[in-house]
């Protein structure tokens, strides 16, 4: 069967159209949103928050980065929400090296943290232990708390990061929070993430 040289040309010109659509259908969905929500974001150590959070007025990229990235987003004014992917030195967050999230209490009604995998689900383990809240940590002297995050167990407050797993985030969820964390998000004090030598 002979194919005409009109009928090749505009399958290869269909093909080009699809790709092209389709470069530019993940730049706009994926690429874009999420820088503009990153030049939006403000850092305090290794967390993030971005102010637009849970706000009416938010942009359609923020909108579409909660939307992508699964967070049921509270009302502003009642929650404010940190993301860490590095540890308080800069270096992302590998599954095959331990941490320890060290903080003093928190002035919020509630809060807890919480690691994801890099997909944004819960990371599995055999514990069943995915977070740690406000009202369940084993605190030591004046308030001050740490959680540890490893594959093998620890004593105390231990945090599984899963033998399957390559990176991991962390998020900071905190509800009805002091002022400062609205007025100050980039310099209010906030929980380490050390990175523990072997």
């Amino acid at each position: 069967m002979k194919i005409s040289g009109k009928f090749l040309r505009s399958f290869l010109a269909a093909v080009v159209i699809l790709i092209v659509g389709g470069i530019i259908g993940y730049v706009s969905a994926e690429i874009v949103p999420a820088f503009i929500y990153r030049q939006s974001s403000i850092r305090n150590g290794p967390w993030i928050t971005n102010p637009h959070i849970g706000k009416q007025a938010a942009d359609i990229y923020t909108r579409a980065v909660i939307a992508r990235h699964g967070l049921l987003a509270l009302d502003r004014t009642e929650a404010v929400y940190y993301t860490a992917e590095t540890d308080s030195e800069g270096s992302s967050l590998q599954a095959g090296h331990d941490y320890v999230i060290k903080g003093e209490d928190l002035a919020a009604g509630w809060w807890s943290i919480t690691a994801y995998c890099d997909d944004d689900f819960l990371i599995p383990n055999e514990k069943n232990r995915y977070s740690y809240t406000s009202t369940e940590l084993e605190e030591g002297e004046g308030g001050s708390w740490q959680i540890r995050l490893s594959q093998s167990p620890k004593e105390g407050n231990w945090l599984p990061t899963g033998k399957e797993v390559d990176s991991f985030s962390l998020m900071l969820r905190l509800y009805k929070p002091d002022h400062e964390f609205y007025e100050n998000p980039d310099i209010v004090e906030l929980p380490r993430v050390v990175r523990e030598e072997p």
